[in-house]
C-alpha cells in the first residue's frame, strides 16, 4: 500500500528543480537591475553624479548592512518559514495540480517582494539621511513599493491554500504585484530619468551594491536547491529496483502485488462450477 511518506520524496525533488529555475532567473532579474542601475550614471549631468557619489557616503556601511539582511534575508526567511506551515505551503501537493501555478506565483512574488522592499526602504533611507539638504517632493508614487510589498506578502499566502477562490485571487494579485515594480522603475530610468532630483540619483548608487549581492545571494539559493534534489532524490523509492521483484521498480512491483491481491479475491467469490 502506497502512502504519502511514498510520494514526499518525489514531489519535493520537482520543487527543488523548480526552486533551481527560480534562482537563475532571480539572479538574471537583480543582475539586470543593478546594471541598469549603473548604466544610469551615464543618463545624468556630470555635476549630478559627482554630489550624489559623495552623499551616498552619508549612509553609513551599517545602514546597507541592515538594509540588505532586511531586504534579502527578511523575505527569505519568511519563504522559508511558510513552507513550512501546512495549508500555506504550495509544497503540500504535486506542482500539476494547480498547472504550476501555485509554486511558481508563491516563488514569483517572493522575488517580487524583495525588489519592492528594496525600493521602499532604500528610498526611505535615502530620504531621511538627506532630507536636510533637500526636501523630498510629496507624491503619491513613493507608496506605490508600499502597495506592491502587501501584494507580494498576500500572494505568498494565498497561493499556498489550494482550491477554491482564494487561490484564483492570488493569480490576480500576482499579476498586480509583479506590475507596480515596472510602474514605478522603469519610467525613472527611461524618458523622464535626467529631471531626477538628487534623492533618486543618491538611490540608485544605494540599489546598485544591494543588488549586486541579491545576486550572490539567489547562486547560494541555487546550491541549496540543488543539495535538497540529491537529499530527496537519494530517498525516493518509488522508481528505485525493488529487490523483492526483479526487473520492476518499487512502485510497479506494488502495482504488481495488489493487482495479485485483486485477482485472488475476485477468484475466491466466483461460484464452483
Amino acid at each position: 500500500m502506497l502512502t504519502e511518506d511514498d510520494f514526499k520524496p518525489g514531489r519535493l525533488t520537482d520543487h527543488a528543480l523548480l526552486g533551481q529555475a527560480h534562482a537563475t532567473i532571480a539572479a538574471v532579474c537583480f543582475g539586470l537591475l543593478a546594471l541598469g542601475a549603473l548604466l544610469s550614471r551615464a543618463m545624468v549631468p556630470h555635476a549630478t553624479q559627482l554630489v550624489a557619489r559623495r552623499l551616498a557616503d552619508l549612509i553609513s556601511l551599517c545602514d546597507r548592512m541592515l538594509l540588505f539582511v532586511v531586504c534579502i534575508f527578511g523575505p527569505l526567511g519568511f519563504y522559508f518559514a511558510l513552507i513550512q506551515i501546512p495549508h500555506l505551503s504550495a509544497r503540500d501537493w504535486s506542482m500539476r495540480i494547480s498547472g504550476f501555478i501555485a509554486p511558481v506565483g508563491q516563488l514569483a512574488a517572493l522575488t517580487v517582494l524583495m525588489i519592492n522592499l528594496s525600493i521602499a526602504l532604500g528610498a526611505w533611507l535615502t530620504r531621511s539621511r538627506l532630507s536636510m539638504l533637500e526636501p523630498a517632493r510629496r507624491s503619491w508614487r513613493r507608496f506605490l513599493p508600499w502597495v506592491g510589498v502587501a501584494s507580494s506578502i498576500l500572494v505568498m499566502l494565498v497561493c499556498g491554500i489550494f482550491p477554491g477562490p482564494l487561490f484564483q485571487l492570488g493569480v490576480v494579485l500576482a499579476i498586480f504585484a509583479t506590475c507596480w515594480p515596472l510602474v514605478f522603475w522603469l519610467p525613472k530610468i527611461s524618458r523622464k530619468f535626467r529631471k531626477q532630483n538628487l534623492h533618486r540619483a543618491v538611490l540608485h548608487e544605494v540599489l546598485a551594491p544591494l543588488w549586486i549581492g541579491a545576486v550572490i545571494v539567489s547562486c547560494l539559493l541555487f546550491a541549496l536547491h540543488r543539495s535538497d534534489e540529491f537529499k530527496w532524490t537519494e530517498r525516493d523509492r518509488l522508481l528505485a529496483p525493488d529487490p523483492e521483484v526483479r526487473g520492476m521498480s518499487h512502485i510497479e512491483g506494488v502495482m504488481a502485488k495488489q493487482l495479485a491481491s485483486e485477482v485472488q479475491t475476485l477468484i475466491k467469490t466466483l461460484p464452483k462450477p
